[in-house]
């Protein structure tokens, strides 16, 4: 949880790839988000809303590399104001997520555009360790 008081923007949203690659540690955010004074706390909302959205969005691809995995709980959606995470597969929310957190934020970042980037180095990640399964098997 330190992940999210710290000052580094890029070490902060890798938060959200860890937690979807391990969805049992969603039951602890909450715990912590009720520890955490404001801003840390909506900004720990935030991300762990960014994890369920594109968690959502990218269930069939994550499938592919995870198997069956663990669906996080959508806590913090409807108290953020923000879309369901079962509508238009999570598409919506990551897009007002993204809206909302621009607003709050005294600087111009293109947050959509960090969540991308983001996933799609979470599955470069996921197709290294499948190739290199892969070629250990193959031994």
């Amino acid at each position: 949880m330190r992940l999210v008081t710290l000052s580094d923007a890029r070490l902060r949203l890798a938060l959200f790839a860890l937690l979807i690659l391990h969805p049992e540690w969603g039951p602890y955010v909450d715990s912590q988000v009720r520890e955490l004074a404001e801003p840390t706390r909506t900004d720990l909302q935030g991300l762990y809303a960014a994890a369920v959205y594109l968690q959502r969005l990218w269930q069939t691809r994550l499938g592919f590399y995870l198997g069956r995995f663990e669906v996080l709980p959508n806590l913090y959606s409807s108290q953020l104001g923000l879309p369901a995470a079962e509508e238009r597969h999570g598409k919506t929310g990551l897009h007002a997520l993204s809206t909302w957190q621009t607003h709050r934020s005294p600087y111009p970042f293109n947050w959509l555009a960090s969540y991308n980037k983001l996933i799609n180095l979470l599955f470069e990640q996921l197709k290294m360790e499948a190739k290199q399964h892969e070629s250990t098997s193959a031994r």
